[in-house]
């Protein structure tokens, strides 16, 4: 017997608002007791010359995948509940973590050399842009200022955020990649 396609598309869809609902709770929980989240005292959305059609985005929640080794990051529209999923590897999910944790490792992690390093180099990441979404990979730009000068590096986004994390300087997703991969409890299924 075939499986009935539409009431599987609807089970999908009520099983991934509930995710979404789960994970944005947990993740606002988190947030706000670690003063990252929307409602951080003091914390107006931020204008670091990002592209028009960008949005920014916090860090919401990371959720170990219960199949397969991955984590998935869970980034959340300010302001909205609009969120972007992006599955990362164990490695950056702990380095991710560890700056909304405040934690400190025993030695630094690569991300941690990474800042050391530009800052010894006298550059200073201004923001991460997650710009698109190619075949299953989402691809982001971390964005420095050097010598008076904006330089713009493709990177995955797990690396960027991680560095973002540390620099405590905005994430970005460009508006169309939201509209296109995001999820939202703000529209009926």
């Amino acid at each position: 017997m075939q499986p009935n396609r539409p009431a599987a598309r609807r089970a999908r869809a009520v099983l991934a608002v509930l995710v979404v609902l789960l994970v944005g709770l947990g993740g606002w929980l988190v947030w706000e007791t670690g003063g990252y989240g929307l409602l951080a005292a003091g914390r107006e959305p931020s204008d670091n010359g990002a592209s028009p059609t960008a949005r920014e985005m916090v860090v919401a929640n990371l959720v170990r995948q219960e199949r397969g080794a991955g984590v998935l990051l869970v980034l959340q529209e300010r302001g909205r509940a609009r969120y972007l999923v992006l599955t990362i590897g164990p490695a950056e999910a702990v380095a991710i973590a560890m700056p909304m944790q405040g934690e400190v490792p025993p030695r630094p992690l690569t991300h941690d050399l990474m800042a050391r390093m530009l800052e010894e180099l006298r550059a200073e990441v201004v923001r991460v842009e997650v710009t698109e979404l190619r075949g299953d990979a989402y691809r982001a730009q971390l964005v420095l200022h050097a010598e008076g000068r904006e330089i713009t590096l493709d990177a995955r986004p797990s690396d960027a955020i991680a560095l973002a994390l540390r620099a405590q300087v905005p994430i970005y997703a460009e508006v169309d990649l939201l509209e296109r991969a995001g999820i939202s409890d703000e529209q009926p299924f």
